[in-house]
């Protein structure tokens, strides 16, 4: 019963070192790959109950030793490695009773206990002395570790866990075992949930160098992608660091009863200056990232520098190109407000005199002028009617982007989106305005958190052509993924941003807030807004 637990034995610990044996890592991949129920029991007390193995519920008496000769001869027929032809589930059995009898540091009454004998007298008696506990360290015998009564640290995620990267280790263990068929898995059983993952990265270096391919690995590997946050290489670093803590945790008992206690020591001090040596590995390589992040860091204040010195001249240069673009709309091109001064239309005409009547080539040539600068700003304003700012609030992130590289817009440009003709009352401009700068914001944004290989879909010139072509329906799904994981990543950023200049950062706050937000530009914007605002505040109070 995995709410309860009782079908394990009590405290099942986790093994010294191989991870063919470890019992809770055995667990973990069944949970990850294999298929549980529900499976009614006879009892009324376990009614309802969801068995991790139920195909071994209510077994008959020598059920689970038939159950598992037959595992055992599939393995055979399959010629697994290191499996004797004449191995048995009997034979299995014997050889982990020789080793707890001869295990000189467990009692006998322990290893009796484990194997599940009874006596056939004073079994009240026996039954006193053979406590869990007594089952509990027996296990810790077939566990390889040299002191069965001794405590016994099982893997922990608080080996890499902060409070930074907390929301993140959540996400991921939603997604390996979310699905699984441990009831209540996120919320109760948590506790019991993170040790399987726990377990699962500790040994994911040893899985890798057996078969990369595995289905355990593929697993894993999938739940990390789906989160959109974690990169495959953060999986060894993870597990390396579970590994270490582990043997440092447990390293007075490492070894198992074979050795003499120098041996043990030597063992145990030969795995912490491993340990070490890899956190210093891992240190130094912190702390070059941390020099070049601090050298991006200065090169990106001195450009924000330059920025807002030129920010003021810019801002009044698009005002008065705005300006401009907004009253050009009434007036023929070849007319435009721009260089108009005075012209045939504000004056009654004058009668030509008979001898100055204009050449026919000279007006020929006017008037091709006048109609080629007339096309080259019909051109420049056609982006006008081209895509219905009013509704791009409520735009999908990848629905902006597919609407500016059908357009071939450059959101950098002064001509970005001009007002068409009939938006010409204050109010309507001021919206249109509005939400076009927020659309550019978001874009920008979007475009940062992009890697170099994701930034090529922001480019026009990669969409593929045709608009009913295979190749470019294609590349659009394509840019929808990497559009839609950024705007997850920009969300995060953004109400990270606020909650720490709030000083309310907790997974709560973060979680409430990330659930209540919508993935959609105008909210993203707003949001932006907020993270800039909330920042300000916050640098004021300092």
């Amino acid at each position: 019963n995995i709410g309860l637990l009782s079908l394990l034995p009590p405290n099942p610990s986790p093994d010294a070192t191989n991870w063919r044996i470890d019992v809770l890592h055995a667990i973990a991949c069944y949970v990850l790959c294999g298929h549980g129920g529900a499976k009614a029991s006879t009892t009324q007390q376990e009614s309802g109950v969801n068995w991790i193995f139920p195909g071994y519920v209510d077994l008959a008496d020598g059920g689970a030793a038939s159950k598992l000769s037959r595992v055992v001869e599939e393995a055979k027929d399959a010629n697994v490695a290191d499996l004797l032809k004449a191995s048995t589930s009997h034979g299995l059995r014997v050889g982990a009773s020789d080793e707890m009898v001869y295990h000189y540091l467990l009692s006998v009454f322990a290893a009796i206990s484990r194997g599940g004998w009874d006596c056939k007298a004073d079994s009240m008696l026996f039954h006193y002395l053979t406590a869990d506990s007594s089952i509990d360290q027996a296990g810790k015998a077939l566990a390889n570790w040299h002191d069965p009564r001794m405590h016994v640290s099982a893997p922990t995620l608080d080996a890499f866990r902060t409070s930074e990267n907390e929301h993140i280790v959540e996400a991921f263990c939603r997604e390996l075992l979310g699905t699984s068929c441990i009831p209540n898995v996120n919320t109760e059983m948590k506790a019991v949930r993170d040790v399987l993952v726990a377990s699962l990265l500790r040994f994911y270096d040893d899985i890798m160098e057996a078969d990369r391919d595995s289905l355990v690995i593929r697993k894993i590997q999938a739940a990390a992608l789906r989160t959109r946050m974690i990169k495959l290489d953060e999986l060894r670093q993870w597990g390396l660091l579970v590994k270490n803590r582990f043997l440092v945790a447990n390293a007075q008992n490492l070894g198992n009863n074979g050795g003499t206690d120098a041996e043990r020591f030597s063992t145990a001090l030969t795995a912490l200056q491993e340990c070490c040596a890899q956190m210093s590995a891992q240190l130094v390589r912190s702390e070059s990232n941390q020099r070049q992040l601090l050298v991006g860091q200065n090169k990106m204040a001195a450009q924000l520098d330059r920025m807002e010195s030129n920010q003021g001249s810019i801002l009044k240069n698009q005002q008065n190109m705005e300006d401009w673009m907004d009253t050009s709309t009434h007036f023929p091109a070849q007319l435009s407000p721009l260089k108009r001064k005075t012209s045939s239309m504000d004056s009654p005409p004058k009668k030509a005199a008979a001898g100055n009547a204009p050449d026919d080539a000279s007006a020929t040539t006017k008037k091709a002028k006048a109609a080629a600068a007339g096309n080259a700003l019909e051109e420049t304003m056609s982006t006008k009617a081209v895509v219905k700012w009013r509704e791009c609030g409520q735009w999908t992130c990848d629905a902006l982007i597919e609407e500016l590289l059908k357009s071939n817009m450059d959101v950098n440009s002064v001509h970005f989106i001009p007002l068409n003709a009939s938006d010409d009352s204050r109010t309507k401009k001021g919206t249109v305005r509005k939400k076009r700068l927020n659309a550019r914001n978001v874009f920008k944004e979007l475009f940062a958190l992009a890697n170099d290989e994701q930034k090529g879909y922001f480019d026009p010139k990669n969409l593929p052509s045709g608009d009913l072509s295979v190749e470019r329906n294609k590349w659009l799904l394509e840019m929808k993924n990497v559009v839609e994981g950024l705007a997850i990543l920009l969300a995060k950023h953004q109400i990270r941003t606020i909650l720490e200049a709030e000083g309310n950062l907790n997974e709560q706050s973060f979680k409430k807030k990330f659930n209540s937000t919508t993935l959609k530009v105008g909210r993203l914007g707003n949001l932006m807004g907020e993270a800039l605002t909330a920042v300000n505040k916050a640098n004021e109070k300092k």
